[in-house]
């Protein structure tokens, strides 16, 4: 082979080689979408991360800030209800329960319990909720976010100009921003309020109650059984003053036996509310962080469909 061929011969080997190199460093204009579409998806991706971790510092917040005042409020109540006073009430109430089979001991401990310690809940419901609405709205606004990105994108959008709304407050209004940004097949799913509220007096209040009516049931039993016999018991159509009621019991049993009961029954819801106030927190806790992550499941399903018809529909 002459000298010029063998030239000739390398120089092509290294054209050859310098094309090849350029393909492979050529991306298709669908690969560098998908790219930016994936770059899009992982920012929500970690917006809704930071989301839920901002949320469950503030839920963790509120539940330590508050649940000392939710004990001390109980411990309270139990004070109340075991006082002098109100054990004639439960024994009377318990003695009327028996005859009339009906249920005024606990409707009387559990309007003793909400009376004591509704504003500390209510209070403590209202600044959870108002946490997991902030979070909502977090994740309904990056859902968005992400449509409008990626809808920005699709070169058939090259120029336009996007009517989206001024806030996002509700599904219906993730829907209406979906379909103005040609995503109208998607939608978000119906969110499920957490009526924080009604678990925590389901959680708390009427937990207490029970373990409290049950108590006095116990302790209570001898007097009641004897008290079921009286005939003024008996009679009783409505309820009567605080006064008689502590006449009859009072002359049913002296007053050293019920103070020296009182003043267990005292002890014994005291230790109760201490030690069932504690579980209740972590139990609430796990309730509304299981709503949480309920919602940013169903805007992470929504924002996965979302990056799933971009790609689909910008490789056409």
């Amino acid at each position: 082979m002459t000298r010029n061929n063998k030239a000739l011969l390398s120089a092509t080997f290294v054209v050859v080689l310098a094309i090849a190199y350029v393909k492979t460093r050529e991306t298709p204009v669908e690969d560098k979408l998908s790219r930016m579409i994936q770059v899009s998806v992982d920012a929500a991706n970690a917006k809704n991360q930071q989301a839920v971790s901002l949320c469950e510092s503030e839920i963790n917040a509120i539940l330590s800030q508050q649940f000392p005042e939710v004990t001390r409020q109980g411990l309270l109540a139990a004070q109340e209800i075991a006082s002098y006073g109100s054990c004639c009430k439960i024994i009377y109430s318990l003695a009327r329960d028996k005859i009339k089979s009906s249920n005024t001991t606990a409707e009387y401990v559990d309007a003793r319990m909400h009376s004591s310690m509704e504003q500390p809940l209510k209070k403590l419901s209202g600044d959870l909720e108002t946490a997991i609405g902030r979070f909502d709205l977090s994740l309904k606004e990056n859902t968005v976010d992400l449509a409008r990105e990626l809808a920005q994108m699709n070169p058939q959008n090259a120029g336009k100009t996007i009517a989206m709304p001024s806030e996002v407050k509700s599904g219906d209004d993730i829907n209406k921003a979906l379909n103005n940004l040609g995503l109208g097949g998607l939608t978000i799913g119906i969110s499920i309020p957490l009526d924080v509220w009604a678990v925590l007096s389901a959680k708390i209040v009427k937990a207490i109650t029970a373990k409290v009516a049950a108590a006095a049931a116990r302790m209570f039993a001898r007097p009641v059984v004897a008290a079921v016999s009286l005939p003024a018991i008996a009679a009783a159509d409505g309820p009567l003053p605080i006064g008689d009621i502590i006449a009859v019991i009072g002359g049913l049993w002296t007053a050293y036996d019920i103070y020296s009961t009182q003043k267990q029954f005292e002890i014994e819801m005291k230790t109760s509310v201490e030690n069932m106030i504690p579980d209740m927190q972590r139990d609430i806790q796990k309730q509304v962080q299981d709503h949480i992550y309920s919602i940013l499941k169903e805007h992470q399903r929504l924002q996965d469909e979302i990056r799933q018809h971009s790609v689909l529909e910008y490789a056409k």
